[in-house]
């Protein structure tokens, strides 16, 4: 892509995104080339996103301008943008958003949070799959509004998006307000209080918190009088070394790092939103997918992340992680098929899995980690993995939905967890 200032007899005509900004709008137009022209307080640019951005906002802070390039790329390969003539992205300060999602989901949550690669059941709103990488979030008010979208009960979540990177919805008055709003990638439990559970009456009554993870102030939705305790509210903080139980019982950080432990800079960028202190200096890769990429462990505080494509994949408490019982699911793997894929202790052995034909496969153990592709195909969908863990025999149930085989492939980088 071309970069660099725009002449000066060069005009930014009347259309494309307005980008708001504290030191004054950025206005974005696409260019028949896929680049971008930009005109803005600071001057006028052409190029990719981010130097557009660069040159013509004033002091632009770099997470904004990567987080509004992502944003407005993600538009793009999804097909979104048409409604949207303005885009405001900013941190969340000391304020409380909501999420409306249905009660069958409130396990997960309360495990995982809210991470649109983990969803099964069609959203509030209908849609079968994620239409952003990303969470809906709406001020305090419209949480009533979104549970009359469907019969089935539902929960309200109040998320603290202190610190967080916010973007607003394009249905939000075009994206020129953040009354609705997406928090790109996944809100981790530790930012969620469950505030209204499904069967309540008037459906919208306070409930026990049940993630205790905050303390609510009866008669308003204000989180903690004081400071919190960062180890029980936001982000942790980022991992300085490699957790000692992931040393012990994983030799794949036994070994010293290599030129290919390196982080691809977008799964660097997805794991700066888990909230659970990724950090990609302590990564090693763990083995080549059966497509041939990469997949890595990444450590965390008390946590540790197995990533994939484009910044897929999950997170988990290492405690839980080392039990061997996660089982990940990505679909749209491939032009037609999908992926099964788990981390493993030292004394995993005997890994295979049943297909819905009969047939077992053995399963390899690279790097601590295992993969397995198949298509979309009712025969060929993976039933049940089962393994050995220190002489115990352990079987777990692959989180693949029931519709896998009759639904098409997602758009590029959507992808399902569990």
């Amino acid at each position: 892509m071309s970069s660099g200032q725009a002449g000066d007899d060069d005009t930014v005509e009347d259309a494309g995104r307005t980008v708001m900004a504290p030191g004054g709008d950025v206005l974005l137009v696409p260019d028949a080339e896929g680049t971008w022209s930009g005109e803005g307080p600071a001057g006028r640019g052409r190029g990719d996103v981010e130097t557009v951005l660069r040159a013509c906002a004033r002091d632009p802070d770099p997470e904004w301008v990567a987080t509004v390039s992502t944003a407005l790329e993600h538009e793009a390969a999804r097909g979104h943008g048409d409604g949207r003539a303005a885009l405001l992205v900013s941190r969340g300060t000391d304020e409380v958003r909501f999420h409306v999602t249905r009660s069958a989901n409130r396990e997960s949550v309360l495990r995982h949070g809210l991470d649109p690669r983990r969803m099964t059941l069609p959203g509030i709103a209908g849609n079968p799959e994620p239409e952003w990488d990303g969470v809906f979030l709406g001020d305090e008010g419209e949480e009533s509004w979104f549970r009359t979208f469907v019969e089935e009960e539902t929960d309200v979540w109040a998320v603290d998006v202190r610190g967080l990177w916010l973007v607003s919805d394009p249905s939000s008055s075009g994206g020129r307000d953040d009354r609705w709003v997406i928090v790109p990638g996944r809100v981790p439990p530790e930012r969620l209080a469950l505030v209204a559970a499904g069967g309540d009456a008037g459906r919208g009554g306070d409930v026990d918190d049940q993630a205790d993870t905050a303390e609510l102030v009866a008669g308003s939705y204000e989180l903690f009088v004081g400071e919190p305790d960062p180890g029980e509210w936001g982000p942790r903080p980022m991992a300085s070394e490699v957790d000692p139980r992931l040393v012990q019982r994983l030799a794949v950080f036994r070994r010293p790092r290599r030129h290919d432990d390196a982080l691809p800079p977008d799964a660097a960028r997805m794991l700066g939103d888990s909230g659970l202190g990724a950090n990609p200096a302590l990564a090693r890769k763990a083995r080549d997918a059966p497509d041939g990429s990469p997949l890595f462990l990444v450590p965390g505080t008390d946590a540790i992340h197995l990533v994939g494509r484009g910044g897929s994949g999950s997170g988990d408490d290492i405690d839980h992680a080392l039990t061997g019982e996660g089982i990940g699911f990505e679909d749209c793997v491939g032009p037609r098929g999908g992926r099964i894929l788990g981390l493993l202790p030292d004394d995993a052995s005997d890994v295979t899995v049943t297909l819905a034909d009969g047939a077992v496969v053995p399963l390899a153990v690279e790097g601590n980690v295992y993969a397995y592709d198949f298509l979309r195909e009712a025969r060929a969908v993976p039933q049940r993995v089962d393994l050995r863990l220190g002489g115990v025999s352990v079987r777990l149930d692959p989180p693949i939905p029931d519709d896998f085989v009759r639904t098409r492939c997602g758009p590029p980088g959507w992808h399902e967890a569990r």
